[in-house]
């Protein structure tokens, strides 16, 4: 047994903190979070302070940080970064390194890529956190729905609705749409028994807080830490609904049965998951046929193909009521293998056994016409 430590030096919102705690039960791992900029707060208070430029502070940092390892550890203590481990994962992903495709996804979608595929070669433990955090949350989210006039106990549903300012042009091709688009959807879960908790970078409204109550709530709805709220969600899910971003991580990791709209790139997907990709057209206005969208330009990460939409309220609905028939039949084999076989084999969607809504599948597929409604036969 190794002993692992990780030093995390965190400056940007959209680091949680408490992840620390999902290893709380783990005797060989400990992680810390350092701020970035070490002495900033110390030294700001003394006047002016001019900080160098990022990049070149976290190489400093990184060297400096390998240099005492060595020095203090005496060769018992190996020093890995971020990169380092990145590094391996790529090498370790056979058939990754050798595709024709690497070079068109870059450092960042090669690290996704790895991610995805040691996922499938070196299943995880389930991520939780403490047990006391568990039965308080438990007992506050049932609280919340008792509230509202629902007898049954619930069934719990992490919804994922991702939006991150655009700080490149990918970022902006990952984001999902309003919650406003989702709400159908969600007096469709709640319909079937599931609390829904909203997680990620959308806020609800007063109007909209008024009229789910505790069928649909966040933070704010019981009056808990945002982040512990948003672990405790990803991690005990019987489902999970939402966007292509980090608040996937737990879910997957923990098996969570798994529904991702507003999916894009479509080489990428990741097990115990079914995707409704984006709306794609081709910049004078025609559509994509779903072939090429599938296999063509699966690889493009950058959409240099054309212009990607948000689906509709109406296809959200429709996806979600398919997936909520899937989970019930979870090992059932994939009605639409032959369409997901359009997608390249040595892509991670295909590697890991995703599976594409059937809810797409009838809406993009001419051949395959439109889904029944439930309770209705072909």
């Amino acid at each position: 047994g190794e002993h692992v430590l990780f030093l995390i030096a965190s400056w940007r919102y959209d680091f949680n903190p408490e992840v620390v705690k999902l290893w709380g039960g783990a005797k060989d791992i400990e992680v810390v979070f350092i701020p970035r900029f070490v002495f900033v707060g110390q030294l700001s208070e003394k006047g002016r302070l001019i900080l160098p430029f990022i990049k070149l502070h976290d190489v400093m940092a990184q060297g400096l940080t390998r240099w005492f390892v060595r020095l203090v550890g005496r060769g018992r203590i190996r020093f890995q970064s971020l990169q380092d481990l990145f590094s391996e994962m790529i090498e370790m992903s056979k058939g990754l390194t050798s595709s024709p495709y690497m070079k068109l996804w870059g450092k960042d979608q090669a690290i996704s890529v790895s991610y995805a595929d040691l996922l499938i070669r070196q299943p995880a433990s389930p991520l939780r956190m403490p047990l006391d955090i568990r039965e308080n949350f438990g007992s506050l989210f049932r609280e919340a729905w008792h509230a509202s006039g629902y007898k049954e106990e619930p069934k719990l549903c992490c919804l994922y609705l991702r939006y991150e300012k655009p700080f490149s042009e990918i970022a902006r091709l990952r984001n999902g749409g309003e919650l406003a688009s989702v709400l159908p959807a969600i007096r469709l879960l709640n319909a079937a028994g599931y609390q829904v908790a909203l997680t990620g970078d959308r806020e609800m409204t007063p109007e909209i807080r008024r009229e789910f109550g505790g069928g649909l709530i966040d933070d704010v709805t019981i009056n808990s830490d945002r982040n512990i709220y948003q672990l405790y969600a990803a991690s005990e899910a019987d489902i999970f609904i939402g966007n292509n971003g980090g608040g996937l991580i737990l879910s997957t990791i923990n098996k969570i049965p798994c529904l991702f709209l507003d999916w894009f790139p479509t080489s990428y997907g990741l097990s115990h998951s079914w995707f409704y990709f984006k709306s794609a057209t081709y910049n004078d206005g025609s559509p994509v046929p779903y072939e090429r969208f599938l296999g063509e330009h699966a690889f493009d990460i950058n959409c240099s193909f054309g212009t990607l939409s948000h689906i509709t309220e109406e296809e959200i609905a429709e996806a979600v009521e398919s997936f909520l028939q899937d989970v019930k039949n979870i090992d059932a084999p994939d009605p639409h293998a032959d369409v997901a076989a359009l997608i390249p084999e040595e892509s991670i969607f295909r590697r890991s056994g995703s599976r594409i809504s059937p809810a797409w599948v009838h809406r993009n597929v001419p051949e395959q016409g439109m889904p029944p409604r439930a309770g209705e036969s072909r």
